[in-house]
């Protein structure tokens, strides 16, 4: 290498060092394109829409009291007593929703320890007698009876194995009363775990879950086991519900929102344009979750996204614009085309507030609230509505307390909502001084939400002509004061009934005969 090109090299090595120390003192890369890159006019109150993030498919670890619960239900089931073992099977679909990791880690647990083999002996020698019983009291055979009730028919108690399929049998039916896409993941892997004897009863409970099994089954397609694979693929083919198209048809919108998350986890492109469909809905969960499924998707939906954009705006994206801020962009516009009333009417309350109308402001940002309560921008109403419940404290106390409860429902700042919480705790109190009563414990409440309300609460805390102190003793002693009021009644009550008795029992009593 001769010696210029051994010093270009070592000025381009320099250079590159030099770019790389100002992206880092930076913390901004300047040859990013989603940096470069400039975004189209949108309203000035309206923020670029965020990529949500992928729901966490992992589950929880489990309550202890759900734990608890889990197991005393099994215990039961498996008791040796049939009444106690009946009574726990109809318990069986009083299952709550956060049980499901509880059920999973003693699915886990149980397909550890067991005999397997010896497991599906059981069920289907149980299986075999009620279908010779049906046989014999019919002439008809049910090829497929409820697992779960023959095994409790055939009770065998002492035997390890009826208990270890029985319980197994039990949290089926749990998941399947529970009824979400996390239930029913966990049916699926009953069948993963256990193999094939416990295919049926599996299918029979994610049949009884209906739609709301499809998003697992659509998931469970990508399963390393062809045979896993295929079954489920099998089920959807059954229900009709194979393609993306007709797995989206429900009236569910839980089902709808969760099948739209499992399509963007699939990673399939042909689901890409469904999921974009989806995306600038009126309902929130399900605009969420179809966007959420594209960001599952990622670099896979870039074409669609872009020739999705090109059909809302009629403008092509720039060329450097990466799949997320194509994503973005156009999520910001189906919000504005959704939401350009509420944009409109957020602009003129501000332009009111700014005017010093704080009456039209307030009427502007209620009509905001009351057309979509998640608007993004309402913790920019917090000191509006403060602003405005000042204004109006005198002489409309009841419209300055409503839009304080509004500021303190919408505040995300906690200690701007303490001192809107203070604030409301005030007026309420100087409501009931004027009414001739101090309310020691707001007062108290007051201070404690924030420091400012200390001098405004010792104000109201002094006693004027005619006023009477209101605290805790107060309270308690109204309470026993009524209690005292509704046993005395009570009393007089059960008295005069037994007054009355004696008389009515001689006036029915038959004559005596001569």
């Amino acid at each position: 290498m001769s010696r210029a090109a051994l010093h270009l090299l070592i000025c381009l090595l320099f250079t590159a060092g030099s770019a790389a120390a100002e992206i880092r003192q930076d913390g901004v890369d300047k040859e990013d394109p989603e940096s470069r890159a400039e975004a189209p006019d949108r309203p000035a109150d309206m923020p670029l829409a965020e990529l949500p993030n992928p729901p966490d498919f992992r589950l929880g670890p489990p309550r202890p009291q759900a734990i608890e619960a889990i197991d005393r239900l099994l215990r039961e089931l498996v008791d040796q007593e049939p009444n106690v073992r009946e009574a726990a099977h109809r318990t069986l679909v009083e299952a709550k929703n956060d049980w499901v990791a509880g059920i999973a880690l003693r699915i886990d647990r149980l397909a550890e320890r067991a005999d397997k083999a010896a497991m599906r002996r059981t069920l289907e020698n149980a299986r075999d007698k009620a279908r010779d019983q049906l046989r014999a009291e019919t002439g008809k055979s049910d090829p497929t009876p409820d697992y779960l009730e023959v095994a409790l028919r055939y009770a065998k108690p002492e035997s390890q194995d009826w208990r270890d399929v029985t319980q197994l049998l039990g949290q089926s039916r749990m998941l399947s009363a529970i009824g979400t896409t996390e239930a029913s993941r966990e049916i699926i892997r009953i069948f993963v775990r256990f193999g094939e004897f416990m295919r049926i009863d599996c299918q029979r409970q994610l049949d009884s879950m209906g739609d709301l099994s499809v998003a697992a089954l659509i998931e469970t397609q990508r399963h390393p086991a062809p045979v896993i694979s295929e079954w489920a693929e099998k089920l959807l083919r059954l229900r009709k519900k194979l393609s993306p198209h007709d797995a989206v048809r429900t009236d569910n919108p839980t089902a709808l929102a969760d099948t739209l998350v499992a399509l963007g986890r699939n990673g399939d492109p042909e689901s890409a344009r469904l999921l974009i469909s989806f995306a600038g809905t009126d309902q929130a969960p399900v605009r969420k979750a179809a966007r959420q499924g594209i960001a599952l998707l990622g670099e896979v939906a870039a074409w669609q996204l872009r020739d999705a954009y090109l059909n809302a705006t009629g403008k092509q994206p720039p060329r450097d614009w990466t799949w997320k801020r194509t994503a973005r962009e156009l999520f910001t516009e189906f919000d504005r085309l959704r939401l350009e009333r509420i944009y409109k009417l957020y602009g003129e309350a501000k332009k009111s507030l700014a005017a010093g109308e704080l009456n039209k402001m307030a009427e502007g940002y209620d009509l905001v609230l009351t057309l979509n309560p998640e608007f993004d921008g309402r913790a920019e109403m917090v000191p509006g509505y403060r602003k405005f419940a000042k204004s109006v404290a005198k002489e409309d106390p009841s419209a300055a307390l409503l839009a304080l409860r509004r500021a303190e429902r919408i505040d995300s700042a906690e200690d701007s909502r303490k001192e809107t919480r203070a604030e409301r705790l005030l007026l309420e109190a100087e409501q009931l001084k004027e009414k001739g009563l101090i309310d020691s414990e707001l007062l108290r409440r007051a201070e404690s939400s924030s420091p400012i309300a200390r001098e405004e609460a010792a104000r109201l805390r002094t006693p004027g002509q005619g006023v009477a102190v209101w605290g805790k003793s107060s309270r308690y002693f109204i309470a026993f004061t009524v209690s005292l009021i509704a046993l005395l009644g009570a009393g007089w009550v059960m008295i005069s009934s037994l007054r009355r008795r004696p008389k009515s029992q001689k006036a029915s009593a038959p004559p005596l005969d001569d």
